[in-house]
């Protein structure tokens, strides 16, 4: 059996990034998301931290919250929560029409 999926979309929606889809369900801090993102992408937390601009030890206490807000314990738990979760669109202010 042959199937196909269709999938439409309006381009005047924007798409949510995961950070954003991130900060909206578990109630994360951009910069928490961000350092969330980094996990999700296999940095390490020395890497993530790099990236971010911040020491070690503040990465590892910003993780730290992520896991109490996404009610996680291990690392591959949240990166695994946060892959699950689809990106909806975001809507957009109605355009004047003319």
């Amino acid at each position: 059996m042959n199937m196909a999926l269709l999938v439409l979309r309006d381009p005047r929606r924007p798409v949510e990034t995961q950070n954003e889809v991130l900060c909206r369900l578990f109630g994360l801090t951009p910069s928490q998301s961000r350092m969330a993102g980094f996990m999700v992408q296999g940095l390490s937390v020395r890497e993530a931290a790099g990236q971010a601009g911040i020491t070690e030890a503040s990465a590892r206490q910003y993780l730290r919250i992520v896991f109490q807000k996404m009610n996680v314990t291990r690392q591959s738990e949240m990166v695994l929560k946060a892959l699950e979760i689809p990106a909806p669109r975001k809507p957009v202010a109605s355009m004047p029409r003319s």
